[in-house]
């Protein structure tokens, strides 16, 4: 039976393509069969695809980026670089969370060892008028990996983010450390700290240079 991993942040660009292309080679390195789905995706420009999520995403699963493969796992795509919400209203195409929860259910299919599912922007980001992230994070059966950067004020970001986890009752696989560029307070100061909060989540560090 495959495993499916939803990867959500405590933020927008935290650092969850990166290390969502790094589990994903990996696992094919390992001789795994590995699938990947960006549902939503904000600011995308069909003209610079190769250096989007999405194209990202395609790129370390071995994949060109057809129309077909960008629409096999990118289907709501949104010119505007708003929340989805936002996006979905300004380009009249709305965003329906039963739609979206059945789309990564039929994708998540038996015949891969590992799918990844990245979500969009943080944990608590409006889907709609009425859902977020969260809600769909809670309709789906998966394991959860939350990313979290290294700058200064990530520690109240992340805590508060684990806190809402546990308070619906989902519970978080693993903590991911993407150091920041700027502001950082440093990997293992961070990690250190969150440990005390946290001491049965696993924490993972990714240092920043490891992105080039």
């Amino acid at each position: 039976m495959s495993r499916i991993i939803f990867v959500t942040s405590t933020g927008t660009g935290i650092g969850k393509t990166h290390v969502t292309c790094e589990a994903i080679r990996n696992r094919i390195n390992s001789g795994f069969l590995v699938n990947a789905l960006k549902p939503i995706i904000s600011g995308f420009d069909p003209a610079e695809v190769e250096n989007s999520d999405t194209g990202l995403l395609l790129q370390a699963l071995g994949r060109d980026s057809s129309e077909e493969n960008i629409a096999a796992i990118s289907p709501w795509r949104f010119s505007a670089p708003l929340s989805p919400d936002q996006a979905a209203v300004q380009e009249d195409q709305p965003l329906d969370l039963d739609a979206l929860v059945e789309f990564c259910k039929t994708s998540c299919r038996d015949d891969y060892d590992y799918h990844f599912i990245e979500g969009v922007g943080g944990l608590m980001v409006p889907l709609n008028d009425r859902h977020t992230v969260l809600d769909w994070i809670k309709a789906l059966d998966c394991d959860i990996w939350l990313v979290a950067g290294t700058y200064l004020g990530s520690l109240s970001h992340t805590l508060t983010a684990c806190d809402v986890l546990h308070h619906h009752d989902i519970k978080l696989s693993q903590l991911i450390l993407s150091e920041s560029a700027e502001n950082s307070v440093g990997l293992q100061q961070t990690a250190t700290t969150l440990g005390n909060f946290l001491q049965k989540i696993p924490i993972t560090g990714i240092r920043r240079q490891e992105e080039n």
